[in-house]
């Protein structure tokens, strides 16, 4: 592959001006480079999931600490089972807006969003668990 073949697989534009560079110079910044459509979509992901986190607690005054607290000290669960679940329950919030006191009836209504039924078996049973977590962190509060 030339180094210009190279440039294009690490998603550099075609019309990138690459100066007065050397060709070793050259290879060794397209070599060392994170390709900048990777950089674009971690960027882009962060600023949603910023964004999204922010706007959802705002919105619905969940405080997602106190939930991932409670799991720990009740539920005696892992850190990363804690962060699993209140990333699934931001997730919940997200297609169907929490309730005060999220019941079998809500998640009659969360299972009729159309986005939910576009996840896989698991991912919707892993929902339905966090939003049943949160009913009973909510009722022990």
């Amino acid at each position: 592959m030339t180094t210009l073949e190279r440039a294009r697989v690490q998603t550099f534009p075609s019309d990138f001006i690459w100066g007065t560079a050397s060709k070793t110079d050259l290879e060794q910044m397209i070599g060392n480079a994170v390709p900048v459509r990777l950089a674009e979509f971690v960027a882009n992901a962060l600023a949603y999931h910023i964004t999204t986190t922010e706007d959802v607690k705002i919105a619905n005054n969940i405080d997602f600490v106190a939930f991932y607290d409670w799991l720990k000290e009740t539920k005696h669960m892992t850190d990363k089972v804690n962060r699993d679940n209140v990333s699934r329950l931001k997730r919940v919030d997200i297609l169907c807006p929490l309730t005060e006191n999220p019941d079998e009836h809500f998640i009659v209504e969360l299972e009729k969003t159309p986005e939910f039924n576009e996840l896989s078996v698991s991912v919707r049973s892993q929902l339905r668990r966090a939003v049943k977590l949160y009913a009973a962190y909510l009722t022990s509060a």
